[in-house]
């Protein structure tokens, strides 16, 4: 549970940050972040023989829309 709840709040922050730094609508900031979510998985799956959604693959998994895009910039 804490997994889908975690992977919904990120969602909601992308989505978010598509409409305000994007100027993106509704609709299209959704569609958007679809579209960029299928593409990072086609080169990730491509280019590594291994799948993209599989925790094996991470040593350490960081959250960084808790920052402001420009506090992440910074870093």
């Amino acid at each position: 549970m804490l997994l889908k709840y975690s992977y919904i709040q990120i969602w909601i922050q992308k989505f978010k940050r598509a409409v305000k730094y994007y100027g993106l609508d509704k609709d299209k900031a959704e569609k958007e972040i679809n579209r960029i979510n299928k593409q990072r998985v086609k080169h990730y799956n491509h280019f590594t023989n291994k799948k993209w959604n599989s925790f094996q693959n991470y040593n350490l998994a960081i959250n960084l829309d808790k920052l402001r895009v420009e506090e992440t910039a910074a870093k």
